[in-house]
Protein backbone atom coordinates (compact mmCIF):
# COMPACT_ATOMS: atom_id res chain seq x y z
CA UNK A 1 0.00 0.00 0.00
CA UNK A 2 0.61 3.49 -0.17
CA UNK A 3 -0.27 6.50 1.66
CA UNK A 4 -0.95 10.00 1.17
CA UNK A 5 -2.70 11.98 4.95
CA UNK A 6 -4.39 14.98 4.88
CA UNK A 7 -4.64 17.14 8.45
CA UNK A 8 -7.75 19.12 8.26
CA UNK A 9 -9.07 21.04 11.60
CA UNK A 10 -12.99 22.11 12.70
CA UNK A 11 -14.25 24.01 15.93
CA UNK A 12 -16.99 21.96 17.82
CA UNK A 13 -19.14 21.57 20.99
CA UNK A 14 -20.09 18.81 22.58
CA UNK A 15 -21.02 16.97 25.75
CA UNK A 16 -20.95 13.55 27.16
CA UNK A 17 -23.51 11.65 28.26
CA UNK A 18 -25.02 7.83 28.13
CA UNK A 19 -23.92 7.31 32.17
CA UNK A 20 -20.57 9.40 31.63
CA UNK A 21 -20.30 11.28 35.12
CA UNK A 22 -17.46 13.49 34.81
CA UNK A 23 -16.59 16.84 33.71
CA UNK A 24 -17.06 16.67 30.25
CA UNK A 25 -20.78 15.94 30.54
CA UNK A 26 -20.72 20.06 30.78
CA UNK A 27 -21.25 21.50 27.31
CA UNK A 28 -17.73 22.31 26.47
CA UNK A 29 -15.63 22.62 23.04
CA UNK A 30 -12.57 21.90 21.03
CA UNK A 31 -10.58 22.94 17.71
CA UNK A 32 -9.95 19.61 16.40
CA UNK A 33 -7.53 18.42 14.31
CA UNK A 34 -7.89 15.09 12.18
CA UNK A 35 -5.48 13.13 10.37
CA UNK A 36 -6.75 11.19 7.19
CA UNK A 37 -4.69 8.56 5.69
CA UNK A 38 -5.60 7.46 2.92
CA UNK A 39 -4.11 4.35 0.75
CA UNK A 40 -4.11 2.09 -2.32
CA UNK A 41 -2.27 -0.91 -3.73
CA UNK A 42 -1.02 1.35 -6.97
CA UNK A 43 -0.77 4.65 -7.65
CA UNK A 44 -3.08 6.35 -10.68
CA UNK A 45 -2.19 7.05 -13.89
CA UNK A 46 -0.75 10.43 -12.64
CA UNK A 47 0.89 9.02 -10.13
CA UNK A 48 -1.33 9.76 -7.06
CA UNK A 49 -3.00 7.95 -4.42
CA UNK A 50 -5.68 10.17 -4.86
CA UNK A 51 -6.25 13.56 -5.95
CA UNK A 52 -5.63 16.07 -2.79
CA UNK A 53 -8.47 18.00 -3.83
CA UNK A 54 -10.89 15.70 -3.87
CA UNK A 55 -9.44 14.55 -0.83
CA UNK A 56 -10.45 17.70 -0.28
CA UNK A 57 -13.39 18.19 -1.44
CA UNK A 58 -14.77 14.47 0.14
CA UNK A 59 -13.33 15.57 3.92
CA UNK A 60 -14.83 19.40 3.31
CA UNK A 61 -18.22 17.54 2.54
CA UNK A 62 -18.17 15.75 5.82
CA UNK A 63 -16.75 18.74 7.75
CA UNK A 64 -19.50 20.81 6.70
CA UNK A 65 -21.80 18.81 8.87
CA UNK A 66 -20.00 19.50 12.20
CA UNK A 67 -17.84 22.51 11.88
CA UNK A 68 -19.43 25.20 14.72
CA UNK A 69 -21.63 22.69 15.26
CA UNK A 70 -22.75 21.23 19.10
CA UNK A 71 -22.71 17.41 18.85
CA UNK A 72 -24.78 15.76 21.04
CA UNK A 73 -25.89 11.79 21.45
CA UNK A 74 -29.71 13.04 22.67
CA UNK A 75 -32.13 14.94 21.49
CA UNK A 76 -32.14 17.56 24.58
CA UNK A 77 -33.60 20.43 25.80
CA UNK A 78 -30.32 22.44 25.23
CA UNK A 79 -30.24 21.24 21.22
CA UNK A 80 -33.73 22.62 21.12
CA UNK A 81 -32.42 25.92 22.85
CA UNK A 82 -29.64 26.25 20.91
CA UNK A 83 -31.42 25.43 17.44
CA UNK A 84 -33.98 28.16 18.60
CA UNK A 85 -31.26 30.87 18.36
CA UNK A 86 -30.09 29.53 15.12
CA UNK A 87 -27.16 27.31 16.36
CA UNK A 88 -25.85 24.68 14.83
CA UNK A 89 -26.15 21.24 16.00
CA UNK A 90 -25.41 17.54 15.11
CA UNK A 91 -27.55 14.75 16.72
CA UNK A 92 -25.39 11.65 16.62
CA UNK A 93 -26.15 8.04 18.07
CA UNK A 94 -23.34 7.46 20.23
CA UNK A 95 -21.46 9.48 22.53
CA UNK A 96 -19.40 11.58 21.43
CA UNK A 97 -16.09 11.01 22.07
CA UNK A 98 -13.03 11.16 20.30
CA UNK A 99 -12.83 7.32 20.04
CA UNK A 100 -16.73 7.19 18.57
CA UNK A 101 -16.09 10.64 16.46
CA UNK A 102 -12.85 8.97 14.56
CA UNK A 103 -15.00 5.57 14.04
CA UNK A 104 -17.57 7.55 12.23
CA UNK A 105 -15.62 9.49 10.39
CA UNK A 106 -13.26 6.92 8.86
CA UNK A 107 -16.84 5.18 7.86
CA UNK A 108 -18.41 8.37 6.47
CA UNK A 109 -15.66 9.19 4.87
CA UNK A 110 -15.05 6.06 2.76
CA UNK A 111 -18.77 6.59 1.91
CA UNK A 112 -17.67 9.95 0.72
CA UNK A 113 -15.35 8.73 -1.72
CA UNK A 114 -17.10 5.90 -3.32
CA UNK A 115 -20.10 8.54 -3.39
CA UNK A 116 -17.39 10.95 -5.24
CA UNK A 117 -15.80 8.26 -7.38
CA UNK A 118 -19.27 7.79 -8.53
CA UNK A 119 -20.04 11.62 -8.68
CA UNK A 120 -17.12 12.28 -11.13
CA UNK A 121 -17.63 8.47 -12.78
CA UNK A 122 -13.99 7.01 -11.40
CA UNK A 123 -13.24 4.08 -9.82
CA UNK A 124 -11.55 2.91 -6.50
CA UNK A 125 -11.81 -0.86 -6.92
CA UNK A 126 -8.94 -2.01 -8.92
CA UNK A 127 -6.31 0.41 -6.88
CA UNK A 128 -8.67 -0.31 -3.70
CA UNK A 129 -8.01 3.24 -2.54
CA UNK A 130 -9.65 3.93 0.61
CA UNK A 131 -9.31 6.11 3.72
CA UNK A 132 -7.19 3.28 6.20
CA UNK A 133 -7.27 5.40 9.12
CA UNK A 134 -8.42 8.57 10.79
CA UNK A 135 -6.93 10.16 14.39
CA UNK A 136 -8.62 12.95 15.93
CA UNK A 137 -6.60 15.14 18.43
CA UNK A 138 -9.45 16.50 20.81
CA UNK A 139 -6.21 18.31 22.41
CA UNK A 140 -2.40 18.81 21.30
CA UNK A 141 -1.86 15.69 23.49
CA UNK A 142 -4.63 13.45 23.58
CA UNK A 143 -6.36 11.84 20.24
CA UNK A 144 -7.78 8.32 19.13
CA UNK A 145 -7.33 7.04 15.93
CA UNK A 146 -9.68 4.40 14.45
CA UNK A 147 -8.06 2.07 11.90
CA UNK A 148 -9.38 -0.26 8.67
CA UNK A 149 -10.15 -3.60 9.82
CA UNK A 150 -9.39 -5.54 6.34
CA UNK A 151 -9.47 -9.05 7.98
Amino acid sequence: MIYVTKRVKWAMSHRLGRGYSGSCTNLHGHEYYADIKVGAKMLNQQGMVVDFKLLKDVIGSFLDFIDHAMMDSEDTQLKKVLETIGSKTKTVPFNPTAENMAQWMLDELNAGLVEFGRLYDFSLEPREVKVVSVKIYETATSWAEAVTDDK
